[in-house]
């Protein structure tokens, strides 16, 4: 969000029941949601807005029970372990892993940073290391890492070949190794993207992933089509992903949106909200309650046009969101170029 400064409201704290209903806005402007109805999140995203909330305990306790509930999912398994490592409960950390390969031997992510956890617990046993809390180990991380390394042997024929077994045999939910070797594939051999492949990968995505991880998926497929310069297919990769976005509504984020819209305009401002690159607005739209005071800005014809010229890497130094990622230095002035156009039309009409 681009906004003028609200009123001392906006500074008021109080306790939060994470499992519960009630959040409060934190002194850093953290903006957390107020009785939002948790019986309509599943219990992985009530984990995670733990971890937001600075509650580990509740986060904890949260992300057992996502296991139990969906005992073939990855990213809880990562989630739980990151979470046990980061309070020093390395041996915890462990048997949460272990656990996940018990119920999905071919999983390769688990069984990475399981080695990676008992190198370091091996160093600092030996005194080879020396640091109290090593930062976790996220999925993501290691399916870019790997994703990377095969891109730089490998076509885009080939890429999209392991991307399509990785959704057909390791049916385990995680979306990481999907949209990394998806997106990787714009630092791949040759240009032609398989659309036979391409959409059979989106059709999986769909059927076998969460709406978060389908999104990505789909949002990958149609980044690099755009790379790549197969305008007509990633349009229709940005058609699904659209739909998919009108389809699914985070609660949670909604809630957030709305608080903070509404303590904005009774401030008396203009709420700009700005949409990630390359997404369209609908997701955004369906946030924030409609108001001739609320300007939503959208960041997708602008960088489809120049990753289309430029490539992906020019705009973007990862792809963690699928269809976007972390901006580069030129990504940024991309996107403050837009927004400080949009703002100085404000400006001209108060």
């Amino acid at each position: 969000f681009c906004v003028l400064p609200s009123d001392s409201t906006s500074k008021r704290e109080g306790p939060c029941d994470v499992l519960g209903s009630e959040f409060f806005l934190t002194p850093k402007g953290y903006v957390t949601h107020e009785r939002v109805h948790t019986d309509e999140l599943t219990v992985y995203e009530r984990a995670k807005l733990a971890i937001s909330a600075g509650h580990t305990n509740a986060a904890i306790q949260g992300f057992e029970a996502a296991i139990l509930a969906r005992p073939c999912e990855v990213k809880p398994y990562v989630r739980l372990a990151s979470l046990y490592w980061g309070n020093g409960q390395s041996s915890n950390a462990m048997s949460v892993l272990e656990k996940g390969i018990a119920q999905m031997p071919e999983e390769a992510i688990l069984a990475s940073v399981l080695a990676r956890y008992r190198q370091i617990a091996s160093d600092r046993k030996s005194g080879r290391l020396n640091v109290a809390t090593p930062i976790p180990i996220e999925s993501e991380d290691f399916a870019f890492k790997q994703a990377a390394d095969i891109a730089t042997r490998s076509s885009v024929d080939e890429v999209f070949s392991r991307a399509l077994r990785e959704l057909e045999v390791h049916k385990s939910g995680d979306p990481w190794p999907v949209v990394a070797l998806i997106t990787s594939a714009s630092e791949a051999r040759g240009n032609g993207i398989p659309m036979e492949k391409a959409n059979r990968i989106a059709l999986l995505a769909q059927d076998r992933l969460d709406h978060d991880g389908s999104q990505r998926v789909v949002g990958a497929l149609a980044s690099v089509c755009c790379s790549h310069g197969d305008q007509v297919l990633a349009e229709t990769f940005w058609s699904v992903c659209k739909e998919l976005q009108r389809r699914h509504v985070s609660l949670g984020t909604r809630a957030n949106y709305r608080k903070l819209q509404s303590v904005v305009l009774a401030s008396g401002a203009v709420l700009v909200a700005m949409q990630y690159p390359m997404l369209d607005s609908v997701g955004l739209e369906q946030m924030v309650e409609p108001s001739d005071r609320t300007l939503i800005l959208v960041n997708a014809s602008n960088f489809r046009r120049a990753v289309g010229a430029d490539g992906l890497g020019t705009y973007f130094t990862d792809m963690f969101g699928g269809s976007f990622g972390h901006c580069t230095r030129k990504g940024n002035r991309l996107l403050a170029q837009n927004a400080a156009e949009s703002v100085l039309r404000i400006v001209s009409r108060e």
